[in-house]
């Protein structure tokens, strides 16, 4: 393959509008499930003027206590058609279902990697470029209604221009932190409007902050926004040193 020089370009989406650069769209970004509706539609159109494969799997999406995800297979949920040619200038349905319905007590979480292959065409340029997205399924806990995400959230100085900030989720369903920032005495000192980042039930997320402006036992007050409300969450958090 080396001597083809042959590159292969994998790209993970996770929030999918491929319209301008690939000719690929697909919609909705992501899928709500519980136990009236145990199914989903996600429309792929291809907007190229060639035909286009692509390959299907949905898998479980579990996240490491650190926050790291982990995608094992299982046959709690399908997707069909496990592979489909979608012609040029097409819409295709991909469905996806719970077989078993709906048993766990807490959210269960999928991910719909929907992956297109190369065409032999394609192949003979010595350039692939395998295009993959990867979308979030939520699955709502069977007679329970799921609760609010509660964060616990700490704040840690680890240099003289660094802290952490780390989020446990100690809910029973996620959470997806879309921004936040830090407001000392009223004045902002932070912020990070970018994260889009989801927190699993009972997991936890970290990160670095560069910043020199923080102190031990100085009380700040967080800012967040999430894509539970629409609304700014705040609350207040010590310094540790």
């Amino acid at each position: 393959m080396f001597l083809k020089n042959t590159v292969t370009v994998l790209l993970m989406l996770l929030v999918v509008n491929l319209s301008h650069a690939t000719g690929l769209v697909i919609s909705p970004f992501r899928a709500n499930l519980n136990a009236t509706q145990t199914s989903a539609v996600f429309n792929v159109a291809n907007q190229r003027d060639t035909p286009m494969v692509v390959q299907v799997n949905a898998v479980e999406w579990l996240q490491q206590a650190s926050g790291e995800d982990v995608f094992n297979d299982t046959d709690d949920i399908i997707a069909t058609p496990a592979i489909a040619t979608i012609p040029p200038k097409t819409n295709y349905v991909i469905r996806v279902g719970l077989p078993n319905g709906i048993t766990s007590t807490q959210e269960k979480t999928y991910r719909l990697f929907i992956e297109e292959i190369p065409s032999p065409d394609t192949q003979k340029t010595g350039l692939n470029i395998a295009l993959r997205a990867s979308l979030p399924i939520f699955v709502a806990p069977k007679f329970i209604t799921p609760a609010p995400p509660s964060i616990a959230w700490t704040l840690k100085r680890m240099t003289k221009d660094s802290v952490v900030l780390s989020a446990h989720n100690t809910g029973n369903s996620h959470v997806q932190i879309l921004g936040y920032h830090f407001l000392l005495n009223g004045v902002e000192v932070f912020k990070n409007t970018k994260v889009l980042s989801y927190l699993l039930p009972n997991t936890q997320k970290e990160w670095t902050i560069k910043t020199d402006k923080l102190l031990p036992q100085q009380t700040i007050q967080l800012h967040l926004k999430t894509d539970i409300t629409e609304q700014v969450l705040v609350t207040d958090i010590t310094v540790e040193g």
